[in-house]
């Protein structure tokens, strides 16, 4: 797939939680949900941000599990629809969840023991995005990035 058809099946992706969720449920036949969960038992420590949240699952997965966390999203109906799941599953509050980019975040140096990114595109390839990950990380933080099925 070239970097081009990529990039605009994200977006037109990242515009639609029904489609998203139709995405990357279906042809997966469900396990992508199996798939992002391969990040709990990986956390360390107390304080998780996810890149790139989508429709907040993970997030929401995260908060049930005593983490405190926050997401950054780019789309801003993707913002909305995260939004909707933690309200849905009585986690959280909106403001966990920030629309801005993950090579710009709004976030004190050393504030996370964990930054994640499931089936992220590919602005996690981004130079200024691994610069603002080592900057939020703590010294022993950890970067876990699920970028597919293995």
């Amino acid at each position: 797939m070239t970097p081009n058809l990529r990039r605009l099946l994200f977006e037109t992706l990242y515009r639609n939680k029904y489609l998203y969720r139709f995405a990357s449920t279906v042809p997966f036949a469900g396990q992508w949900r199996t798939w992002q969960r391969q990040v709990l038992p990986r956390l360390r420590g107390h304080d998780v941000l996810e890149l790139g949240c989508g429709l907040g699952d993970l997030l929401a997965d995260m908060l049930a599990a005593g983490y405190a966390c926050h997401a950054v999203e780019h789309s801003p109906q993707m913002v909305a629809a995260a939004r909707e799941t933690l309200h849905k599953r009585h986690l959280g509050s909106p403001g966990l969840i920030i629309q801005g980019s993950a090579q710009a975040l709004p976030f004190s140096d050393c504030s996370f023991d964990n930054v994640i990114s499931t089936f992220p595109s590919e602005y996690i390839y981004d130079p200024n995005t691994i610069a603002e990950i080592a900057r939020v990380l703590r010294p022993s933080g950890h970067l876990i990035v699920i970028e597919g099925a293995n």
